[in-house]
């Protein structure tokens, strides 16, 4: 399955459904694609490249891009946010929730997220073990906590990295998320119906949780009486 979450963040930024986005650009390729697409469509984009600033040593660039040029300062803001958010845990913190909002995320998803965070410095900092930030499977966890039985919409599919939104849910249950994820969907659909097809049925998935930890399953299947695993339909 190719990444298709960046494809669907430009035809967000297009379609007027989403204000800004950011893409992480790990190949040239990629680069050169997403560009390609950005061109055609007339987007104001920025290119960043990797600083020693930024978090994540895997990523090469990073796009920045809008469908209307007047965000230009937002975008430089984000980008001097992302940079300067990386010293100190209460500033990233701050930072979080300020891209947050340029972004277009749910405010409850935004709090929850800060919350979480804020919470997971102060653990962080009492053990003997330093963690730079929380492990993808902790985060999916804490959202399952928050959701109430097992079985979810897969818009809100977010225990694989190629997934409809580009926040982290507070809920799998959240309304606004999963409405996100919906009109992401139906634009996918819109601009090509094979590859919405193939993602559809990619995003049908069945996961355990197990040590802490969560893992796809092959075959997705549903069963009321398995209470550590997820599913999404």
């Amino acid at each position: 399955m190719e990444n298709v979450n960046p494809l669907i963040t430009i035809l967000a930024i297009k379609e007027d459904i989403k204000p800004i986005g950011r893409i992480d650009c790990f190949l040239e390729k990629d680069l050169d694609f997403y560009i390609e697409k950005m061109r055609n469509f007339s987007l104001y984009y920025k290119i960043v490249s990797k600083s020693e600033n930024v978090k994540s040593e895997k990523v090469k660039k990073h796009i920045y891009f809008s469908k209307y040029k007047k965000n230009k300062e937002k975008i430089n803001r984000l980008i001097k946010l992302y940079k300067g958010g990386n010293y100190n845990n209460e500033t990233f913190a701050k930072a979080n929730k300020e891209m947050g909002k340029i972004y277009g995320y749910p405010n409850c998803c935004i709090n929850w997220f800060i919350d979480f965070l804020s919470n997971w410095f102060i653990e962080n900092e009492k053990s003997k073990i330093k963690l730079i930030e929380p492990s993808h499977s902790l985060i999916i966890l804490k959202i399952l906590s928050n959701s109430k039985v097992n079985l979810f919409d897969k818009v809100v599919n977010c225990c694989q990295n190629d997934n409809p939104i580009s926040h982290l849910p507070h809920s799998f249950k959240c309304r606004k998320s999963i409405n996100i994820g919906r009109e992401n969907l139906k634009i996918l659909k819109k601009y090509n119906k094979e590859l919405f097809l193939k993602y559809d049925k990619y995003l049908k998935g069945a996961f355990r949780v197990y040590k802490n930890r969560i893992v796809k399953i092959a075959d997705y299947y549903k069963s009321s009486k398995n209470n550590n695993f997820i599913y999404f339909k």
